[in-house]
C-alpha cells in the first residue's frame, strides 16, 4: 500500500517534471465551480474526499485520467478550462481590460494595473483612493459588462466566469501587478507558496513571468512553475533595490 505522503501527492498532482526542463507544483480540482481567495485570505483548493482519511483514497496515474491534459510550457491540470489558459495578451482579455479602464475613466478613478488570475481579476488603485472610490468602480464595471455587446463569449460572461478585487498597493517590495511583474522580468525574487496541507516554502530564483495560471522563476538553472492558487506573495530581496529597477 503507498504512504500517506505518496497519496497526499497523488491527491494534489505534484508533478515532478525531467530536470532538464524542471519542476512544478499543480492541483487538481474541478474548475466550476471554483473557490477563490481575495489577497487577505486562504485559498480553498480541493473539496469531495476527505483529506484526513488518505489511506482511503485511490492513487491513480495522471495519464490514466481523461480529463487531466498537460498545458504547452505550464504543468499537468485536470478539468476544463473552458479558455481561461488564454495568453494575457488574448484578445478577450485586452477587450475587458480596456472596458474595465473606460469605466475607471468614466467615474475619475485611476488604476495602476489589472492582473488576471484563473477565476479573478484584480485592480489596483492608488492608496489614496477612498472605499467610496473603490465602490463606485466596482459598480461601473459591473453595469458596463451588464450592457456589453460582443460577439465572444469570454467578453460576455467575464464577470461570470471571473470575481471582481479591488485592491490598494501592499508592501513596497511585493510584486503584485501584471505590470510589476512583466517589469521584473530577470530580477531576483522569493514566491512564498500556501497550500491547504501546509507544506509551505520559499522558493528563490530569478522571476521568469506569470500568466493567469501559473509563476515561474528559474531556480539555478531549472524552471520551477507555482500554480497561482499556490502562491501566497511574491517579493523582491528585502532592503535591496536592483540596478535597473523600473519601480525605484
Amino acid at each position: 500500500m503507498a504512504s500517506s505522503s505518496f497519496k497526499m501527492m497523488m491527491l494534489m498532482l505534484l508533478v515532478l517534471l525531467n530536470p532538464s526542463s524542471g519542476f512544478a507544483f499543480v492541483v487538481s480540482k474541478p474548475f466550476h465551480p471554483i473557490s477563490v481567495r481575495s489577497h487577505t485570505s486562504t485559498s480553498q483548493l480541493l473539496s469531495g474526499p476527505d483529506l484526513n482519511d488518505l489511506d482511503s483514497l485511490e492513487v491513480v496515474d495522471a495519464n490514466d485520467l481523461e480529463d487531466c491534459k498537460k498545458i504547452e510550457d505550464s504543468v499537468w491540470r485536470r478539468g476544463d478550462l473552458d479558455g481561461m489558459d488564454a495568453p494575457i495578451d488574448e484578445g478577450w482579455r485586452q477587450t475587458c481590460e480596456s472596458m474595465i479602464q473606460t469605466a475607471a475613466t468614466g467615474c475619475g478613478v485611476e488604476i495602476n494595473g489589472i492582473t488576471w488570475d484563473f477565476a479573478k481579476i484584480t485592480i489596483e488603485v492608488p492608496s489614496t483612493a477612498t472605499s467610496d472610490d473603490q465602490s463606485l468602480l466596482a459598480r461601473e464595471i459591473n453595469v458596463a459588462f451588464e450592457d456589453v455587446k460582443s460577439d465572444d463569449e469570454q467578453v460576455i460572461d467575464c464577470l461570470v466566469k471571473h470575481s471582481l478585487e479591488i485592491r490598494t498597493p501592499g508592501s513596497p517590495n511585493q510584486i503584485v501587478t501584471q505590470k510589476q511583474f512583466d517589469a521584473y522580468k530577470g530580477f531576483d525574487v522569493s514566491v512564498h507558496t500556501v497550500d491547504p496541507f501546509k507544506s509551505n516554502r520559499v522558493i528563490e530564483g530569478k522571476l521568469i513571468g506569470r500568466d493567469a495560471l501559473d509563476v515561474k522563476v528559474n531556480v539555478k538553472g531549472r524552471v520551477v512553475t507555482v500554480p497561482i492558487d499556490f502562491v501566497k506573495e511574491v517579493k523582491l530581496p528585502a532592503a535591496k533595490t536592483e540596478k535597473g529597477d523600473p519601480f525605484n
